[in-house]
């Protein structure tokens, strides 16, 4: 991947001229960082509800490991179809990672 900003797709620009992105898709990207290692993929978004912005990411690393990542980190490159974070694969590796809610917990 090289390191110039992404350049859309049209079919991701909206009226605006703005990207998008669904989040089924964006769920379906590979996540690697910028050696080209393999991270993951996504697995959750949280947004901010008061905002209507997308606050972080949630990577699912291995099978066994998820860590959140700020949403503005993600270099989404659509005409590679991939998410590039700026992040050593040792990070991930060695991190002990996040404990995520039960689905229905209160």
């Amino acid at each position: 991947m090289n390191n110039e900003p992404c350049q859309p797709r049209q079919q991701f620009i909206n009226k605006r001229g703005r990207p998008i992105i669904s989040t089924t898709l964006l769920r379906k990207l590979p996540v690697q960082n910028k050696e080209g290692r393999d991270l993951g993929v996504l697995k959750d978004l949280m947004i901010e509800t008061d905002r209507g912005t997308a606050a972080y990411a949630i990577l699912q690393f291995e099978d066994d490991k998820s860590f959140a990542l700020p949403f503005s980190s993600l270099q989404i490159d659509l005409d590679e179809m991939m998410i590039c974070v700026d992040i050593q694969y040792e990070v991930f590796a060695e991190g002990t990672g996040m404990v995520m809610p039960t689905e229905g917990a209160n």
